[in-house]
């Protein structure tokens, strides 16, 4: 059959056969938003029924990509090279999708963003082009350009147009992390109400409730059956992760333990979410004090398959957490020079931000375990406020900030620990564990007088 142009339901252009074609593309975007475990599969069909259909080669090159490790690397090459090919009809859209496609796999972010924004300045629609800059602007770490990958097309989009929910929940997620956390949750919940399988709209209220210390509200949220999300991708671990977070603030640290015990380590993925919620959260408990047993065994043992395998800058500093933590000499030695080598790649946004940021706090990170606090220290602050380079979100980050306070109390450095939890107090001033930071504090400050 002869390929054609055909629109999907926001009426945005396709090549394809027929209209099933472009139907069925539909349906896969929708469970790639929801994070349905199905969304592969229902892609496969896509190309079973239309095998020369481009956006479903790309979309699934797309999908590889997000999965964030660089085994999958021959497929996406694949896909480059058929999509590449002389008889392969595309349009002007498509063209740019191409090329997205391409500048993303060479590790080129910025060029993959700019091929989206200029598919959204003809295509304001495009539900995919609109997801993949909201991702990736959130992993590249600026805030501004994640609220702008909404923003610039929001007021194009009307409330009938199919997948309006899921940009609220996008655009809700983009205000929570500017700060502005009142639009944020009046979105989120409109979201939510108007598509209660919209797992990133629920995350972004988690955000919400987190950034505010609203912890009764944030444990109310995740009050639901273990297995709820059992058909959906790893991010089901990273919702249970903030669930855990409300659990960590108000210091239920059995409640945290059960969590990650059955809604997160036992996921046992390599995927990259997966090593950051783990890692994070026993760094928390190890900061708190807590017994985590052998946890980090584990968590050590994936860290150290994935050596080499740098995708995400904010992945490497979790990989350090585990293998310093599980006290893998050999594996730690050589993540740091695979780190040091990865930085010198010319024209790959990951390199670069793990030679201007990414590295030092890598070894930070491993002299913080090792109780080198003056060390962390030294090596942290003059890279503070850059830190948000290696990407993910505030709440994210945040175990960074509470590893610098932690050491600034440890090391007996009084004013630069009372600096620290000033500031955190001013953040979150009503919540349990700025309270006990700034009471540690303040009897450090006594027996230093």
């Amino acid at each position: 059959m002869t390929a054609k142009q055909y629109r999907d339901c926001r009426g945005v252009r396709f090549t394809a056969i027929d209209q099933n074609s472009v139907d069925g593309f539909d349906s896969v975007i929708e469970q790639i938003i929801e994070y349905r475990s199905t969304a592969m599969k229902q892609l496969k069909s896509v190309l079973e029924s239309d095998p020369e259909m481009p956006m479903a080669w790309l979309l699934q090159g797309y999908m590889f990509k997000l999965i964030g490790s660089h085994s999958v690397d021959d497929r996406i090459e694949k896909i480059i090279d058929r999509i590449d090919a002389p008889k392969v009809r595309l349009n002007d859209r498509e063209r740019l999708h191409r090329q997205a496609l391409k500048n993303w796999f060479q590790g080129d972010d910025v060029g993959a963003c700019t091929c989206w924004r200029q598919i959204l300045k003809q295509y304001p629609k495009d539900l995919l082009a609109i997801k993949l800059l909201h991702s990736s602007t959130f992993w590249m770490g600026d805030s501004r350009q994640l609220l702008d990958s909404i923003g610039g097309v929001w007021n194009q989009w009307d409330s009938s147009d199919c997948g309006y929910s899921h940009l609220m929940g996008m655009l809700s997620f983009a205000l929570e992390e500017n700060g502005r956390y009142a639009e944020a949750e009046n979105y989120a919940v409109r979201a939510i109400h108007d598509n209660p399988e919209d797992l990133w709209a629920l995350h972004a209220l988690a955000h919400v409730f987190e950034m505010q210390s609203r912890l009764q509200e944030g444990a109310q949220l995740f009050d639901r059956p273990f297995g709820i999300w059992d058909d959906r991708n790893p991010f089901r671990g990273h919702l249970w992760w903030h669930a855990a977070m409300f659990y960590l603030d108000m210091q239920d640290y059995e409640k945290v333990l059960e969590i990650y015990d059955q809604c997160i380590s036992s996921i046992e993925s390599t995927f990259y979410l997966d090593v950051q919620n783990t890692a994070s959260l026993l760094m928390r408990l190890d900061i708190r004090g807590v017994d985590v047993g052998d946890r980090w065994q584990s968590l050590a043992d994936i860290a150290e398959t994935q050596i080499g395998d740098h995708v995400l800058a904010f992945t490497e500093m979790h990989y350090a957490m585990a293998l310093a933590s599980d006290h893998r000499t050999a594996g730690m030695e050589k993540h740091r020079e695979s780190v040091r080598l990865f930085s010198t790649s010319n024209g790959v946004w990951a390199a670069d931000v793990m030679n201007r940021v990414g590295g030092t706090l890598c070894e930070a990170i491993t002299r913080f375990i090792q109780k080198d606090y003056r060390a962390f220290v030294n090596k942290v602050l003059p890279i503070r406020y850059e830190i948000a380079q290696v990407g993910g979100s505030h709440a994210q980050r945040d175990v960074f900030e509470q590893m610098l306070l932690h050491s600034a109390i440890q090391c007996g450095d009084v004013g630069l620990a009372s600096l620290l939890s000033g500031e955190r107090l001013l953040r979150r001033p009503d919540n349990p564990d700025t309270r006990q930071w700034v009471d540690d504090i303040s009897q450090l400050t006594m027996s230093a007088t």
